[in-house]
C-alpha cells in the first residue's frame, strides 16, 4: 500500500491524530519494516524512520540517521508533489516549514500548502492544506 493508500486508511478508521499528512500508525512499526517500506520508495515510512532516530523511540538515538530518513522523504514527497499527488505536497510543505531533510523555508512551505488551500477540486485535501498553512503562518512549522 502506497502512502496516500495509508493516509485514507488511517482517515478511515480514526487513527490520523497528527496535523500533517504524515500518518501515525497506532503502534509505531519495527525500524526494520519501516526500512524495508522505506527503500521501496514510501515517504511516510522514511519519515517515520527519521523521526525515530531523532527521538531515539524503538533505536538507539542517530541525528544523522534521522537527517538521512528525512532526506529521503523530501526527495520522495517531491518527486510525489511533482507528480500532482497532492498529500505529498502538503507533506513536503510541513518538511520546509520544520526544516527537516531540508533548510527551513516558510516561503516555500506557504506556496506549496497555498496552491493547495485554494484548489477547488478536493474539499478533503483543501482542509488539510489550509489547516497546515495557518500553522505554519503562526509560525509553529
Amino acid at each position: 500500500m502506497n502512502s496516500i493508500g495509508k493516509f485514507l486508511l488511517f482517515i478511515a478508521i480514526g487513527i490520523v491524530s497528527v496535523p500533517v499528512a504524515h500518518a501515525q500508525p497506532a503502534t509505531w512499526a519495527s525500524a526494520q519494516q519501516l526500512e524495508t517500506s522505506c527503500a521501496r520508495g514510501d515517504g511516510v515510512n522514511c519519515y517515520y524512520l527519521g523521526e525515530m532516530y531523532q527521538t531515539g523511540k524503538g533505536v538507539k538515538l542517530d541525528k544523522s540517521k534521522a537527517a538521512e530518513y528525512y532526506s529521503k522523504a523530501v526527495e520522495l514527497y517531491t518527486k510525489e508533489c511533482n507528480g500532482g499527488v497532492e498529500l505529498g505536497c502538503i507533506n513536503l510543505g510541513d518538511m520546509y516549514a520544520r526544516g527537516l531533510g531540508v533548510r527551513k523555508d516558510r516561503n516555500r512551505a506557504m506556496e506549496l500548502l497555498r496552491k493547495l488551500c485554494d484548489a477547488k477540486e478536493d474539499q478533503g485535501v483543501r482542509d488539510i492544506a489550509c489547516r497546515e498553512l495557518a500553522r505554519v503562518k503562526k509560525g509553529s512549522g
